[in-house]
């Protein structure tokens, strides 16, 4: 990698500070009384920063492995108590690798055998070994980077970025908004946000953007950000990787593409702050006999000076600015546990790959709705975070309140029904999860996150609370819970939680796919081959075990893999804009509103509910045609066998709707009549599928086994004794219905 002269220069400087850290603390631990926990944590911190300092020097980076948590746990402790000396205790091992690993520098540097030059290099070669990244670590860097490897995800991900950037210029004016009603302006208290800082922050964001767009290109070109050399000693961290060499570099990609995007917004809300706070503390500096006023010569010349060198107070407010903006603010003990938790058990990596971003998006998507309310009603609220809180609420409850409106028009989509028939039917009609209509189609708003977050909340709701209107309130609440949990499930960023859900409540059905999905992250990005593969083909596949989940996501391969079919035995197709070449660089959902027929003609119908087993009516039922199941007359389907079922029932029963439905007499029926005619109709395409399912399966039989299998699926399939007399003549006329057939 190609470090420029400045840069060289702080990792040189960083060099030699951090190996003469090391001479000194091992002198101390190696002095009379200076083995003290604190000192030999203080030791290993300086090693570990050594280590990680020469793998940055030398071009061959390591992720945040052993020798990073070393770092900011022994960091840590050192300003802390005795539960972060036992935090890094743990991180190396405990008290007697912690003190293995100290004897073992000291035993070196008390052997006269050595000179100090070769003690020296000693010391350069151990502390290089100390952080080294251990097999587990690359390979969940490896997998990570593969589920991230989609152009789609990069885009969303900039996108999301991109709109929550957009509405901070309003928040910080309608904060001012807030303050100048709450401070009584400036009367009942000073007033600690005002439009001039507002209009201050909104110029330092744009200022931003070329700052954060140079650390952007040297983070994709070198894994980190030089800048964090800087205060690699107070901060313990230097964006780097497990996997090292050219290699690793390649596979690393993704991650550095959202370091980049990080970057840019980080620049953005930083320079954002400190000009916002530049502002406020200049109107509140004091000049002779009074504050400087806005927009004169002085007070310009006091928010350039305090921009060009903020006080330590501003860059750490602008530090967290730049972290709440980018979703990347310290969590807390929930969030925290999580990644104990985590650290506790590697393997949950896999589950929950991430935990700080979607935490902070879920605390946005709270912040920006109507329950952002309650952050300005805390007891230990200042008023500035109190209008915070207050603008926050309104701009979200704004967007709601648009969306709502939709909803009830039934323009906008909660999640898709979980009944497979009702499923079918949702998207066939050409909605999609989580969508609002505009004109005659359908837009995804889900991955427009955090915005999207209460707007999922919402639709899952009134989805709850109108599926029956006949339950009580503790059912309906009850469903209401389940049903906002699961959408919070739904989120792009939580789907590995919400597939092992899946695979743990119901293995039969989604335990093999999801094992084989989590063991195709491990393909060098699985993500990008897997959206290649959909640009070349338009149907959605249903790949059954880890080598059709393989081949569903490989270009070239995954038409090999049956297609998913819909009730009408049609392969169900991607969106649009899911589609084609350009479908992998499109990170819009898009669907267009379908009109079909049959479909309108069925929406149309409903069946009586009756009345429960406690006397109470029932709410009336959609007709809906379903699916056809895995068996004939007690006989078993093969997968293929099954597939084609579904696929000659659905075609038949499509077909006799349809001509039923363009005939003159259906206009004139009832709605029972209608429902009745349609059962009918589908019941008697579903026999004639059977009896032709099991006429192929004779037809193609090889052996007496298949045929007598055939032919007794064929009677059961048969109704009547004509039709089982003209099935067994149509054997017959093939040469196959021969006694030892009979005999079976």
């Amino acid at each position: 990698q190609a470090f420029n002269a400045e840069e060289l220069w702080v990792l040189n400087q960083s060099m030699v500070n951090s190996a003469m850290r090391v001479t000194e603390m091992r002198k101390i631990v190696g002095a009379v009384g200076g083995d003290s926990t604190e000192n030999k944590l203080k030791l290993i911190a300086a090693m570990a920063e050594q280590a990680e300092l020469q793998r940055v020097f030398s071009g061959a980076r390591s992720e945040a492995g052993r020798a990073l948590r070393v770092l900011q746990e022994a960091v840590a402790s050192g300003k802390a108590d005795k539960t972060a000396y036992d935090r890094a205790l743990d991180t190396l091992g405990g008290q007697k690798n912690a003190d293995r690993l100290v004897d073992r520098l000291n035993d070196v540097w008390a052997d006269a055998r050595y000179s100090d030059l070769e003690k020296e290099l000693w010391t350069f070669k151990f502390t290089r070994q100390l952080g080294k990244a251990s097999t587990g670590e690359k390979l969940t860097e490896a997998w990570v980077n593969s589920i991230l490897s989609s152009p789609i995800t990069q885009e969303i991900n900039f996108i999301s970025n991109t709109a929550f950037a957009m509405i901070q210029p309003a928040t910080r004016f309608l904060t001012a908004a807030f303050e100048a009603v709450a401070s009584g302006g400036g009367r009942l208290r000073p007033r600690e946000a005002t439009f001039t800082d507002a209009l201050a922050g909104t110029f330092g964001m744009l200022r931003g953007f070329g700052p954060g767009l140079r650390k952007g290109l040297f983070i994709m070109r070198n894994g980190f950000d030089v800048g964090e050399v800087h205060k690699f000693a107070d901060t313990g961290r230097i964006r780097s990787q497990a996997l090292e060499g050219s290699a690793g570099n390649i596979l690393n990609i993704p991650l550095r593409m959202l370091g980049s995007a990080d970057a840019i917004f980080k620049s953005m809300g930083y320079t954002s702050e400190i000009y916002a706070l530049a502002a406020r503390n200049a109107s509140l500096a004091q000049k002779g006999r009074g504050a400087l006023r806005f927009g004169t010569k002085e007070w310009s010349d006091e928010v350039a000076r305090l921009v060009d060198d903020p006080t330590e107070e501003m860059m750490k407010k602008a530090g967290n600015y730049a972290e709440y903006v980018t979703f990347q603010s310290q969590g807390g003990v929930i969030t925290k546990g999580l990644l104990e938790l985590r650290r506790e058990a590697p393997l949950l990596k896999f589950i929950v790959p991430f935990v700080t971003t979607p935490t902070n998006l879920f605390k946005r998507g709270l912040e920006y709705s109507p329950l952002g309310v309650l952050e300005a009603i805390k007891k230990n609220k200042t008023g500035l975070e109190r209008s915070q809180a207050l603008a926050r609420a309104t701009i979200g409850s704004g967007i709601l309140g648009y969306f709502a409106s939709n909803f009830l028009n039934g323009k906008m989509t909660g999640s898709a029904p979980t009944d497979p028939a009702k499923r079918d039917a949702f998207y066939r009609s050409g909605k999609i999860p989580y969508a609002v209509q505009i004109g005659d189609t359908w837009v995804e708003f889900r991955r427009v996150e955090p915005l999207a977050t209460p707007l999922t909340w919402m639709a899952a709701i009134y989805d709850a609370w109108n599926a029956d209107p006949e339950a009580d309130f503790t059912e309906t609440a009850g469903r209401v819970f389940a049903s906002v949990a699961r959408s919070a499930l739904d989120a792009t960023y939580l789907d590995g939680i919400a597939d092992f859900i899946d695979a743990i409540e119901d293995p039969e059905r989604y335990g093999g796919n999801w094992l084989a999905r989590l063991a195709s992250g491990f393909l060098p990005y699985s993500a990008l081959t897997r959206g290649l593969a959909q640009t070349q083909d338009p149907f959605i596949r249903a790949p059954e075990g880890l080598g059709e989940q393989a081949m569903a996501n490989l270009p070239g391969f995954s038409s090999l893999v049956p297609a998913r079919l819909d009730v009408y035995g049609q392969p169900l197709q991607r969106v649009p804009t899911r589609q084609g070449p350009g479908a992998l660089l499109n990170p819009a959902r898009v669907s267009p509103v379908t009109t079909d027929f049959v479909d309108i003609e069925l929406s149309k119908l409903t069946i009586p509910g009756g009345v429960g087993p406690d006397g109470k009516p029932l709410p009336d039922r959609p007709f809906v045609v379903g699916f056809t199941g895995s068996e004939i007359g007690g006989l078993g389907l093969a997968r293929e066998e099954a597939h084609r079922y579904q696929e000659m029932a659905g075609e038949a029963t499509y077909t006799t709707l349809e001509t039923l439905m363009r005939s003159p007499e259906w206009a004139t029926m009832s709605t029972a009549a209608k429902v009745e005619a349609a059962t009918k109709a589908k019941s008697d395409a579903r026999k004639a599928a059977r009896v032709g399912l099991a006429l192929e399966i004779v037809t193609d039989a090889i052996g007496p086994e298949m045929v007598a299998r055939g032919t007794e699926m064929g009677l059961a399939a048969s109704t009547s004794n004509y039709a089982r007399g003209n099935f067994l003549a149509q054997v017959r006329s093939q040469g196959k219905l021969n006694q030892e057939v009979i005999d079976k």
